[in-house]
Formats: structure tokens, sequence, C-alpha cells
């Protein structure tokens, strides 16, 4: 867990590793990948006690989904496993493996999906678990005319070039149907997700929490300065199911 203290050159170091990792060729991404990982154990010991759940995340048969835990950081997962009470409710912007490690451990969950058929699975999934205390939402994207649209914290946009034609307005907006600083926690771990930070703030009561995965990324640079005011928790690290170090933080809502 790092809180903002000034030891930073191992962030550096893997920041230059992950430096426009999306350009290079696929065999380079592996190595810079590796690099960052290796560094990443080398200079935080700490990290070794989470190295024997990764290894087996990576083994045939494990998944989010089936096991039931979300896709962050682990941890950031300790933290919720530390804090989350039987009383809270969570909204989630993306579902999957997080939807169904919330379902046993909170009052309720409502979870948006912009995805038809990752929400017919998900759908199915929560019908066989018999889960009730789960709203489960479809809102999905419509084509925008602009051949480039912005990414800006009032776009609805992506910034992966591949669904950047889309608006995710109503998959962003459909946290509005419910009262200000009715949640305990929001995650945004899903499409558009600076609009997600700005739209969710008002949601979230004092002393409750926002989380967004892959937060060092710089395109989420905009939604981290908004939430200035907020106390922060950054947990950089490894995570499940992927081979690389990135970063899960949270905020806490003053008051």
């Amino acid at each position: 867990m790092t809180t903002y203290h000034p030891a930073a050159m191992g962030r550096l170091r893997d920041a230059r590793v992950r430096f426009r990792y999306e350009t290079l060729p696929k065999w380079r991404r592996g190595a810079g990948q590796r690099c960052g990982l290796y560094w990443h154990l080398l200079t935080r010991p700490s990290s070794w006690r989470w190295y024997g759940d990764w290894r087996r995340s990576l083994q045939p048969g494990h998944a989010p989904i089936d096991d039931a835990y979300p896709l962050i950081t682990f941890g950031a997962r300790k933290w919720l496993d530390d804090n989350l009470t039987d009383a809270m409710r969570v909204f989630e912007y993306g579902s999957g493996g997080s939807t169904f490690y919330f379902l046993p451990r909170v009052a309720e969950v409502v979870s948006v999906e912009h995805d038809a058929g990752w929400f017919g699975v998900m759908q199915k999934k929560l019908d066989d678990h018999g889960a009730t205390t789960c709203q489960y939402l479809l809102r999905e994207p419509r084509a925008r005319d602009e051949d480039d649209p912005p990414y800006t914290i009032d776009s609805f946009t992506s910034s992966f070039p591949a669904f950047g034609r889309m608006d995710y307005g109503d998959y962003v907006r459909a946290i509005d149907a419910y009262d200000d600083a009715s949640f305990d926690l929001v995650v945004v771990d899903g499409r558009a997700r600076i609009s997600c930070i700005k739209r969710a703030m008002p949601k979230v009561q004092p002393g409750g929490y926002l989380m967004l995965d892959n937060a060092e990324r710089t395109q989420y640079r905009p939604g981290r300065d908004l939430l200035s005011d907020w106390s922060c928790t950054d947990f950089r690290g490894l995570g499940p199911n992927c081979p690389f170090v990135w970063m899960t933080s949270v905020w806490q809502r003053p008051g």
C-alpha cells in the first residue's frame, strides 16, 4: 500500500517500461511487462506476499467471474476485505467477478454494463446464483457522428480508439437514478471513466469511497484532479490474471 510518499523511483521506472505500451510490437510488449513486474518485485519485497495468488490466477481454469474476485490489484482487494460491511450499498461501473465478490459481503450491489453480450452471460450467472440483492442494468452506447470525438470529463467517450466514436452517456448517467450520498462505495472500472467519476462523486456519502482501477493511466488524470479534495490511497502492484503491475486507487469523501 502506498499513500503518496516521496520514494517514487520504482514508480518512475515502471512508468518508463510501460510508456507508449500500446505502440510497441507484441514481442516488446511482453518484454516490457516482465521488466516492470520483476523490477516491482525487486524493489518492493512486500509484494511477494501476493506472488502465490498471482501465479495461481494465471493457471488454466481461473478467471474473475468463476472465482468471484475483482480484477483489481491485490492490495486494493485486501482493502476491500478489510473495509466492506454487510450494511453497505455499492455501485459499480463494469460488471464481472467483482459483482459476485460484492454480493455476499454488502447489503446491495447496483451494477451497470455497456456490453449486451457480456450482460447476457452475467445475467444468466446471476440467475443461477439466485442473486436477490443485485440490480443489474444494461446501458448500451450510441454511435457518435464525429470522426474524432474529444475525450473529456463531459464527453461520455472512451479513451480507447476502438470505442472512441461511441457515446456512453446512458451508461455514465445510470447513477443519476439514485439519490445523492446514497452509496458507500462506487467502483469505476468500465468505459468513459473520467465522466463516470464526475457523475459518481455526489452519489458517494460523506465518509464513503470511490475506487478507480488502472488509476496510473495518464488519460484519467482529469478525473483524479476532480478528487483533489478527497483523501487518496494508491495500491500499486500485482493483480490477478495479468502479467504486469498496475494501480488501483481509493478516494474517501470528506465528512
